[in-house]
């Protein structure tokens, strides 16, 4: 097990918080990924739970008023 730790080098967020966060469209590269919480781990990939992550503001529709 220790091994995949060697192989997989390429941290990266886990795509689904990425599409649901309000700085989705931002540029990202620059985030220090590597401090981040591990959720996974492949042979090439080491995907973790982005830190920065923001949940977008909700409009109030006025329904129901």
């Amino acid at each position: 097990m220790d091994d995949l730790i060697y192989i997989a080098r390429d941290f990266q967020p886990k795509g689904g918080m990425c599409a649901k966060c309000e700085k989705r469209h931002d540029d990202c590269s620059g985030l220090d990924f590597e401090s981040m919480p591990i959720i996974s781990i492949d042979l090439e990939t080491i995907i973790v739970r982005c830190t920065e992550f923001k949940r977008p503001v909700k409009e109030v529709s006025g329904k129901g008023e």
